[in-house]
């Protein structure tokens, strides 16, 4: 004698419908949406579980529950509910089904503080939260990296003021990089802030730094610009903000240096013979950023140009952002 078999599991798809309608039963019904083999009616099962939390129970277990199943069960679900699913449901996909039903904003702010800083599928939740928010609290801003939290940071920042939020201001230059960067950095009162911003024109993200560069002032300042444009490590842009600052006379604008990288007296000849051309090269290389410029020849006698510029010149040239 087998063991009874409740209708709903019936290989029979009509019969097992049949057996779901007399179902009223919360638990039986999240048994149903779970084992019953036949997706139509585990759908149908789901959505009839009256119980909201029970209901989501379905969106939220490890149990392999079809895609579509759990999404039936995310049907009437409140803001609270959807945010839950969103912050700790087992399948990624339906997480972000969740957050695309979202509407309200301070739950999606808690989605996005829950889920910010994870792993791969925590970040996808997380900037799906982030973007469908019209006005992201600064918290979430700050928790985010992409062009839409420099444009919300750059919006709230035409709200701040300096000394009242300095703190936010401070977080802003040290943390995030982009034109909001670019923005707090100006905001920055020099006498009170002068220790904030050698540090940040030395050791802050780029934009920061091009910010921080300009608002140096000569003679205080001039043992940074001295670091910035004798670093190896500063690029080609970072020398160049240095440099303008410094005054027409001054001689270090006169010093020799590699118009790629900005490095002082790095560019040096070297020739030689040349195995693979099988002729004679004269050469000119950086020996910080490596460009070359060489020539070769049979005898021996052409020689390469030393494309060694002053900082002066460097300072005229174009820059790349």
């Amino acid at each position: 004698m087998g063991l009874f078999q409740p209708g709903w599991m019936s290989r029979d798809e009509q019969k097992a419908m049949r057996a779901l309608e007399k179902v009223t039963d919360d638990d039986t019904l999240f048994r149903i949406a779970s084992e019953c083999p036949h997706l139509s009616v585990q759908i149908k099962a789901a959505q009839k579980i009256r119980n909201a939390d029970r209901r989501l129970d379905a969106a939220l277990t490890k149990r392999l529950l079809n895609y579509e199943v759990r999404m039936a069960a995310l049907e009437g679900a409140s803001e609270e509910g959807l945010s839950l699913v969103a912050r700790t449901a087992a399948s990624s996909d339906i997480r972000l089904e969740a957050v695309r039903r979202m509407k309200d904003e301070r739950c999606l702010a808690e989605v996005v503080e829950a889920t910010a800083g994870g792993n791969r599928d925590d970040l996808r939740i997380c900037e799906a939260a982030y973007e469908k928010m019209n006005h992201p609290p600064f918290e979430c801003s700050m928790r985010i990296h992409n062009r839409k939290t420099d444009a919300n940071l750059l919006y709230d920042l035409k709200g701040m003021s300096y000394p009242d939020d300095r703190e936010k201001l401070l977080r802003i230059v040290f943390e995030k990089d982009g034109k909001c960067a670019e923005a707090a950095v100006r905001m920055l009162a020099y006498e009170q802030e002068r220790e904030v911003l050698r540090n940040l024109a030395v050791n802050g993200k780029r934009n920061a730094r091009l910010a921080a560069i300009e608002r140096l002032r000569l003679p205080a300042d001039r043992d940074i610009i001295d670091v910035i444009l004798s670093d190896p490590k500063s690029d080609l842009v970072l020398k160049q903000y240095a440099a303008r600052l410094l005054p027409d006379g001054d001689p270090m604008l006169d010093q020799l240096c590699c118009p790629f990288c900005g490095s002082f007296g790095s560019v040096y000849h070297h020739g030689g013979y040349d195995d693979a051309a099988d002729m004679y090269y004269s050469a000119y290389t950086c020996r910080t950023c490596g460009h070359e410029v060489r020539t070769h020849s049979v005898t021996g006698t052409a020689d390469a140009k030393d494309f060694s510029v002053s900082l002066r010149d460097l300072c005229e040239r174009p820059g790349k952002e």
